[in-house]
């Protein structure tokens, strides 16, 4: 969550990419799109590497496994099971 009052008086810079660009940033860096103002729809992907068992940061995103050598038991399989897991937690 950003806090505006604790953020640093800087001007934001703005960058603009081409159709089927990929963008790579750390998970530090404030981002944020334009309003998508086309009659398109605008996709985003967030795909993220970590540590199994790693606290992600985010509690209502909490984690999962997809692919694991040493737990293969924590697997998720059915994206179903994981819905039920978020709301299980009150997402």
């Amino acid at each position: 969550m950003v806090i505006p009052e604790l953020m640093p008086d800087e001007v934001p810079i703005y960058l603009e990419y081409d159709r089927c660009d990929v963008i790579l940033i750390n998970p530090f860096v404030i981002h944020r799109s334009s309003p998508n103002k086309s009659d398109r729809c605008r996709w985003s992907l967030d795909l993220r590497y970590q540590t199994t068992g790693q606290n992600t940061g985010r509690t209502v995103h909490p984690d999962f496994v997809v692919r694991s050598r040493v737990a293969p038991d924590r697997l998720v399989i059915e994206p179903t099971k994981n819905v039920q897991h978020n709301k299980s937690i009150g997402n």
